[in-house]
């Protein structure tokens, strides 16, 4: 099943998207290129020195995680769910206002990190706090969504139509999934207290997009009654 896009038509076009989902892929792989592995992430050193330790967060650290990922699946997980639901939150939010939203939401999910974990020395990497409150957002204003996939059976490929919860949902899976697989970065932290940031910046993006949100592209926005392929 390969998700294709949802089926709320755009305004105009997405660039703090698009913008983002180069600039995560670019940094990745400078990441890699003296040390560490396509499919591994960036080495150790890397993320030692780039990644935000808990115990001595700052906000320089902060800005630098987010856009560095532990690994290529922790990356395209990512980068899905932004090109997926990004689009459309922008479009209701406003480029810079979007633009906002997304850094507040990593930087919030890595101040709860630090909160949870204060005495950690353990690097953190990855957008998915971002990423998280960017889906958050967009369940409160789009929560009868669906999305249009491609669906891959032998001999035989159709286009169907899912519940953009059932993918939200499957993208917290992922996270736990990678969690518990060490794919996170090179250096394991405890998973369970990171996801648990995760969940805050999930729930902080649906408690705050009403704030962000611009009403009259609310009221252009609203779902056709068929998807748009």
């Amino acid at each position: 099943m390969i998700p294709v896009k949802d089926n709320i038509p755009l305004l105009r076009f997405p660039i703090v998207t698009v913008a983002l989902v180069l600039g995560l892929i670019v940094v990745y792989v400078l990441s890699i290129l003296h040390g560490g592995s396509f499919f591994g992430g960036p080495s150790r050193h890397v993320a030692l020195q780039y990644g935000a330790i808990p115990a001595q967060l700052t906000l320089g650290s902060a800005f630098s995680s987010i856009f560095l990922h532990g690994s290529f699946l922790a990356l395209l997980a990512n980068l899905i769910a932004l090109a997926i639901f990004g689009l459309n939150l922008e479009d209701a939010l406003g480029r810079l206002r979007y633009l906002a939203f997304f850094l507040l939401g990593g930087i919030v999910s890595l101040g709860l990190l630090a909160l949870f974990a204060p005495n950690s020395t353990v690097p953190v990497l990855g957008a998915s706090g971002a990423v998280a409150a960017v889906l958050g957002g967009y369940l409160v204003l789009y929560p009868r969504a669906r999305v249009v996939s491609l669906a891959l059976i032998p001999f035989l490929a159709t286009i169907v139509e899912l519940p953009a919860l059932l993918l939200l949902g499957l993208w917290l899976i992922v996270q736990v999934w990678f969690g518990l697989a060490g794919l996170t970065g090179p250096v394991h932290h405890d998973w369970g207290v990171a996801f648990a940031a995760q969940l805050g910046a999930f729930m902080l993006g649906a408690l705050s997009v009403p704030l962000f949100a611009q009403r009259e592209r609310l009221l252009a926005k609203r779902p056709p009654p068929r998807p748009v392929y």
